[in-house]
């Protein structure tokens, strides 16, 4: 081969060889764009608000598959995180120490009638007779039986809540008078209960009972083959919930502003 023929084959050797890592190069980033999208995709279903994610599932099949999507990998985002998103911002540690939310507070597809409903608590899936801790000092407001929430105990509690802000007057002693415009926060007391639901056992005796913030009040229930009053319920968990009364299905509120999302902090609860 003459010399001008070789260097024109190896120059074509050159540039295939460029073209080709070129084209590897491409497809790699593509996967790892895919990839990261499709991880992107997954953490979002699985972490985002149910609330916010109900726009996009509007059909009750839809929604149900994605509330049984979020029930079988949900654990992937509650061991790393704690929690499914981040509006846990309370102070109380949840009742449980070993736990994974299997249905949130808000809108759902009912896990045993299969309609859509509106579930007032947090479902949490732990060990059959696990301990049941009250979450703060507090008294026993009612030691119940129903046919949703088998045994279930409700606990009054009282916290101090910021109700807004206040202007400190001149004759008050925490007036600055080079900062005569200060403002200081405006506290009044609440009364809430807190609800644990499916209870295998109560250990509370009667209303009125005192009791102390990391007592054991009971033992999770809710199998339907081993506990003799397990409610509507498909296997053990704890039904927890905050409520503002005690109309165990009218007077709930959300539980997570009132509950922690720090994983160590439930841990430590253990």
């Amino acid at each position: 081969m003459d010399p001008v023929t070789a260097a024109k084959v190896t120059g074509t050797v050159v540039k295939n060889r460029d073209k080709i890592f070129k084209t590897i190069v491409a497809i790699i980033l593509s996967i790892c764009a895919g990839l990261t999208m499709l991880t992107s995709v997954t953490v979002y279903l699985l972490a985002a608000p149910m609330e916010e994610l109900q726009k996009y599932f509007k059909t009750p099949l839809e929604y149900a598959a994605l509330v049984a999507f979020r029930t079988v990998y949900g654990h992937i985002i509650t061991d790393y995180s704690g929690s499914f998103d981040n509006s846990y911002s309370g102070d109380y540690l949840f009742p449980v120490p070993v736990w994974r939310i299997t249905s949130d507070y808000g809108w759902r597809i009912h896990p045993t009638k299969g309609f859509r409903d509106f579930h007032n608590g947090l479902d949490i899936a732990t060990a059959h007779h696990t301990p049941i801790k009250a979450i703060d000092n507090g008294s026993v407001a009612v030691i119940g039986l129903d046919k949703f929430f088998g045994r279930y105990v409700m606990l009054q509690h009282e916290r101090t809540v910021i109700t807004g802000y206040e202007k400190i007057p001149k004759d008050d002693p925490e007036y600055d008078e080079n900062a005569p415009t200060k403002k200081r926060p405006k506290k009044e007391k609440e009364t809430f209960y807190s609800f644990y639901g499916h209870l295998a056992k109560v250990n509370v005796i009667c209303t009125g009972q005192e009791v102390k913030k990391g007592v054991s009040i009971g033992l999770v229930g809710g199998d339907p083959k081993k506990d003799a009053f397990p409610g509507e319920s498909t296997g053990a968990h704890l039904h927890f919930g905050i409520y503002h009364g005690l109309n165990i299905f009218n007077d709930a509120v959300d539980p997570r502003p009132y509950m922690t999302n720090q994983k160590q902090k439930k841990e430590e609860s253990a």
